[in-house]
């Protein structure tokens, strides 16, 4: 093969690990919210079987419902951010809301805390300076 065509292989192979690493990383984004999403209908699917829903019941399948809204929402921002893939993001700090952020994550975990009757203690500082573009890395912390 001469050098050229050498050179094309090399970039194609490069190309295709970039693709390998990209598509490892959007399954498992995707998976993480997508989890949150089938363990709350899953439970909401439940309570709602019983006849004789009470008023905090009621509230609480409200609440969960909300939750799982917001995790197909952030399903659909990965797949936004996959569009916008090829353009450079400024580096900006704002203030972040990371008690938002971490309750969110709590709420990914809860029912399994819930049946294992494990009880949480947070303290948290309502505000940060941080980078939103990161947000949901700390979903994957234990990922």
């Amino acid at each position: 093969m001469t050098k050229k065509l050498k050179s094309a292989n090399q970039e194609i192979i490069e190309k295709m690990a970039s693709l390998g690493q990209l598509s490892a990383t959007v399954a498992h984004e995707l998976n993480n919210p997508l989890e949150g999403i089938l363990t709350y209908i899953k439970l909401q699917s439940k309570r709602l079987r019983e006849n004789n829903l009470s008023k905090e019941d009621f509230e609480n399948i409200l609440y969960d419902l909300n939750f799982v809204i917001e995790e197909t929402m952030h399903c659909g921002n990965i797949v936004k951010n996959l569009l916008l893939f090829s353009k450079q993001q400024a580096f900006e700090f704002k203030e972040v809301n990371f008690e938002h952020i971490i309750e969110k994550c709590i709420l990914l975990v809860a029912h399994h805390l819930q049946m294992s009757d494990i009880s949480l203690v947070r303290n948290t500082h309502k505000r940060y300076l941080g980078n939103l573009n990161g947000k949901y890395k700390f979903r994957n912390i234990d990922s």
